[in-house]
């Protein structure tokens, strides 16, 4: 369980369009750019039956993202759920 979590991607030029569809995809809405923003919504499925709403924001750096949110979360569902969109993650506390 975590609340922040280290991701890659393998083209940094690509990056904030795999942020956009990874937030659209998980029911979040996004409000920000390609250095930073924040996010907020219910992801769809079980998980999100039981976790309820979530409220984060993240920060680019390079091929790197730092997603934080304010609920502690499972680190392999947050794995699942960036790879689908070719991010991988590398890191979470």
């Amino acid at each position: 369980m975590a609340t922040e979590f280290l991701a890659e991607a393998p083209n940094p030029q690509g990056l904030f369009i795999q942020i956009q569809q990874w937030a659209s995809a998980n029911g979040f809405q996004l409000n920000g750019g390609p250095k930073s923003g924040n996010f907020r919504g219910t992801p769809g499925g079980i998980e999100g039956m039981f976790m309820g709403e979530i409220i984060g924001n993240y920060t680019v750096s390079g091929n790197q993202i730092t997603i934080r949110v304010n609920k502690n979360i499972p680190a392999d569902a947050v794995a699942q759920r960036l790879a689908r969109f070719g991010l991988r993650l590398i890191g979470a506390r």
